[in-house]
């Protein structure tokens, strides 16, 4: 027993500079997989408690009141610890809200803001971050609190677009200001100092709107795949495909051999919360000299409250041989997910599908 705790004690002093890392990924990979619904009422509830135990936390050294002494025990610990504190909760708001984002988009059509995201969540963890002064952590508060607000109004309204979208930054612009108010009143620091902050985390997502790369959050794509036929019976789809069990990356005929008279269906399932309605589109694209054309836009309304995604589907029968794929867009344009494939024309009749069920 002596020598198991002295060899475990040997790997953590050979290995201790990676433990941070280490545990950060961890974290962030259990919140993967146990992350709920977005419009899940304990997340939201938790989001809230997060940011205004951020915001107290946070409040303490913008008022210089982490300065204070206490003789009261969890009050000191508290004004000792409160950087830790607040990069805690900032670091698990903003993991949350890097996971919401990642699942609400296209890797290829959103991945500069991902890599935003990614890159302000593991700064959050470097120690000359938390050593700096309280303008960075004010900035990573703002984050979040516009985060929250980009969140919450979809769910509220029950769609998304322009509008929602800019009722969310005058949501998080209102947020602001009341925060602001409330630290204006506590100290002498210029007003200037507070509103630089929300102004510039707010302006640069308005910017990064503009030109798409901000995804249209909280719409998903839990499944998508192409088919040779798909057929509905009653809750279950069934879903005819010939791909060799071995290809297990590809969601159905990626490889679609189309023979006389095959149609080409496009099969999605599409999370959005209870009371969304919403239309996206479909859109199939060709490769033509290099560069991708749109061959149809074909809209499906989808309707959010089921907890494994609206399920729907759509196909195409005119089609060439070559490199295809499929958009799935929001209304206004924006890029929720996409699948490629290539079709290559044969002789005769298709045969030998294996059926999927989705239920």
């Amino acid at each position: 027993m002596k020598l198991s705790k002295y060899k475990l004690l040997k790997i953590y002093v050979k290995n201790k500079q990676f433990l941070p890392a280490i545990f950060f990924l961890s974290g962030f990979l259990f919140d993967v997989l146990t992350l709920g619904r977005i419009d899940d009422l304990s997340n939201i509830l938790m989001q809230i408690l997060y940011l205004g135990a951020a915001f107290l936390t946070l409040s303490m050294e913008v008022t210089d009141r982490h300065k204070s002494s206490s003789d009261i025990r969890p009050v000191q610990l508290f004004i000792q610890y409160h950087d830790e504190i607040y990069h805690f909760l900032a670091g698990g708001l903003l993991s949350i809200y890097t996971l919401f984002f990642f699942k609400s988009s296209s890797l290829a059509s959103s991945l500069l803001f991902l890599f935003l995201m990614f890159f302000i969540l593991i700064i959050n963890e470097f120690e000359s971050v938390k050593k700096t002064g309280k303008t960075m952590r004010m900035i990573l508060f703002f984050i979040c609190l516009t985060c929250f607000s980009f969140l919450i109004t979809p769910l509220i309204m029950g769609k998304v677009g322009v509008v929602v979208f800019l009722v969310s930054l005058v949501i998080a612009a209102l947020l602001s200001l009341m925060v602001i108010f409330a630290w204006s009143h506590t100290t002498k620091t210029n007003l200037k100092s507070f509103i630089v902050p929300p102004s510039t985390v707010i302006g640069i997502f308005a910017l990064l709107y503009l030109v798409k790369l901000i995804p249209p959050i909280p719409l998903a794509i839990e499944k998508i795949g192409i088919y040779h036929n798909v057929q509905k019976d009653l809750s279950r789809y069934h879903l005819h495909h010939q791909r060799p069990w071995w290809k297990l990356w590809h969601n159905g005929d990626q490889d679609f051999k189309a023979g006389t008279g095959d149609k080409v269906y496009i099969f999605a399932r599409i999370f959005s919360p209870g009371g969304f309605k919403e239309k996206v589109i479909l859109n199939w694209q060709t490769k033509v000299d290099g560069d991708w054309k749109t061959s149809d836009k074909i809209p499906m309304q989808i309707t959010g409250g089921r907890s494994e995604g609206f399920r729907g589907f759509a196909y195409k029968s005119n089609y060439t041989s070559g490199d295809w794929r499929v958009l799935v867009e929001s209304n206004g344009g924006r890029e929720i997910g996409r699948i490629n494939f290539e079709i290559e024309k044969i002789e005769g009749d298709s045969s030998n599908f294996k059926v999927e069920i989705d239920e």
